[in-house]
């Protein structure tokens, strides 16, 4: 058996404004190898057994489900956040998606922050794997703010598993490279996108930032990666038939160009 490479796969976040149905169709044509479920308000994306015919259907292994704590999911599974990473690590062993992906607490977020520094990494040594996200401050003039606790590049260090997010490291004014090198023994998963600059979280398309994606690809030779996820946006457009497919299409096939060759695990 050839050794692995990390699975390239695309998130169904940003096609939130598709059907979920509709959203694997795209992923599939693109050229995806597998797709990660972000949980949102949609019930398509919470029920184990949809999500599970939708896979079958369209070939594609669902490789990690994201855990619904943005701002505009904040009631998705509950409002409390030990109950949204209970029901979303219940969902991954059901799917037997291999990663999970978890957002740093904000900063209200106290029993979770607790959680966070004291029962974490009991947790992250069980199947699936779970994964803490690197987030970015926000810029308010010429302030940068910080709502996360535990989420910036110097606090990924405390995790045994991390989930590297390129656009986010943009916003942090981080070098991606460095970064990935600094953490490869913890990063199993990555969200790849571009950035656009001006301090936003932008998720572009691949060649249309200024980040060196491609050098930033042929750098990931450590067995720890599993898995790769494009999390680009591609904005109103996507319900435009055939758009989707090729934004998405596009960037798979120049990862591909830059990934190295495959390493044993």
């Amino acid at each position: 058996m050839p050794p692995a490479r990390p699975i390239l796969a695309v998130s169904s976040g940003p096609l939130w404004r598709l059907e979920t149905p509709h959203a694997f169709e795209v992923i599939k044509a693109s050229g995806a190898e597998g797709v990660e479920i972000m949980v949102t308000q949609s019930t398509d994306t919470q029920d184990p057994n949809a999500l599970e015919r939708l896979a079958n259907r369209n070939d594609l292994p669902i490789v990690a489900v994201h855990a619904p704590q943005l701002l505009l999911t904040r009631n998705v599974f509950s409002s409390n956040q030990l109950e949204k990473v209970r029901r979303t690590v219940d969902l991954a062993k059901a799917l037997g998606a291999q990663t999970i992906v978890l957002h740093p607490p904000y900063a209200w977020h106290v029993r979770y922050s607790l959680w966070v520094l004291h029962e974490l990494e009991d947790m992250a040594q069980n199947s699936p794997t779970v994964t803490m996200e690197n987030m970015f401050p926000v810029h308010v003039g010429k302030r940068r703010l910080r709502f996360h606790r535990f989420g910036g590049l110097e606090h990924l260090d405390r995790y045994t598993h991390v989930t590297l997010d390129t656009s986010h490291l943009a916003v942090a004014e981080a070098d991606i490279v460095d970064a990935y090198r600094t953490l490869a023994d913890r990063v199993v998963h990555i969200h790849l996108s571009d950035n656009r600059g001006k301090g936003r979280d932008s998720h572009a398309p691949i060649g249309e930032g200024h980040l060196p994606i491609d050098d930033f690809v042929r750098s990931l030779d450590n067995p720890a990666l599993k898995s790769i996820a494009l999390e680009i946006e591609p904005g109103p457009r996507a319900e435009e038939p055939g758009y989707a497919e090729a934004v998405f299409g596009a960037s798979l096939e120049r990862v591909r160009a830059n990934l190295p060759a495959a390493q044993p695990r």
